[in-house]
C-alpha cells in the first residue's frame, strides 16, 4: 500500500514564510550595522569642512564638537537642538573664542527632526564633508537619519562620538534601546513624507 502523499504547502503559507526569514535578516543585518555605525571614524580628512552636532547630554556633546571644531581648524559649526540655550551656555562654559561660523537649528524635538532640519541648512552651506557628533550610542540613529535626508546631495558624513563606547556594545542597554528606537524615527520620516505628499498636491 503507498504512502499517503503529502499535501503541497500552500502558496500563501510558502511566501509567508519566505517573507519571516527575508524579515529576520533584514534585523540581523541593520543590527550590525547598527553596532558598527556606534563607533568612531579615526582618520578625518584635514578638508572636513563641517561641524553637525545634535543637542542633548547637558552639553557634553556640544562641548566636544566645539573642541574638534577648533583642534581641527572646521570653519562651520551648525548645532541642532531644542532652544539656543544649550550651544550658548556650552560656548560660554568653553571659554574660548569659537572660531567656526556658528549655525543653530532650534526646533528639532526628535532625532528625525534633528536630521530633518539639519540637512536644510547644511544645503545652503558650502561644506560638503561633514563630521557628526553625538553620544555613541546615540551616533548610528542620528547617522541613518541625517544621510537619509541628505541622499543625493552629495555629503559625505564621519562619525565623532562625544563619549567613548564600551568595549561590549551588546551588554548596553542604552545599545538595544537606540536600535528599537531607529524604527520609531523612520517611521516618522514616512509620516513627514506622507505629509508633504498630502499638502504638495
Amino acid at each position: 500500500m503507498e504512502p499517503a502523499a503529502r499535501k503541497p504547502k500552500s502558496l500563501l503559507r510558502r511566501w509567508l514564510g519566505r517573507l519571516v526569514k527575508l524579515v529576520v535578516v533584514l534585523l540581523v543585518i541593520q543590527l550590525a550595522v547598527h553596532a558598527h555605525n556606534s563607533g568612531t571614524d579615526s582618520d578625518l580628512p584635514p578638508d572636513v569642512g563641517l561641524v553637525l552636532v545634535y543637542g542633548g547630554g547637558s552639553g557634553e556633546r556640544i562641548m566636544a564638537a566645539l573642541k574638534l571644531a577648533e583642534d581641527r581648524k572646521i570653519p562651520y559649526f551648525l548645532a541642532s537642538t531644542t532652544g539656543t540655550g544649550e550651544v550658548e551656555d556650552a560656548i560660554a562654559r568653553y571659554g574660548k573664542k569659537v572660531k567656526a561660523r556658528v549655525f543653530i537649528e532650534g526646533r528639532a524635538l526628535t532625532t528625525d527632526q534633528n536630521a530633518r532640519y539639519a540637512a536644510e541648512v547644511l544645503k545652503r552651506l558650502p561644506a560638503r564633508k561633514v563630521v557628526l557628533v553625538t553620544s555613541w550610542w546615540h551616533m548610528s540613529r542620528a547617522l541613518l537619519m541625517t544621510r537619509l535626508y541628505l541622499a543625493g546631495s552629495g555629503f559625505t558624513l564621519y562619525r565623532y562620538p562625544s563619549d567613548s563606547r564600551p568595549s561590549n556594545v551588546w551588554t548596553s542597554k542604552l545599545f538595544w534601546k537606540e536600535y528599537a528606537k531607529t524604527y520609531g524615527s523612520l517611521g516618522r520620516a514616512f509620516l513627514a513624507w506622507l505629509d508633504h505628499q498630502l499638502h504638495a498636491n
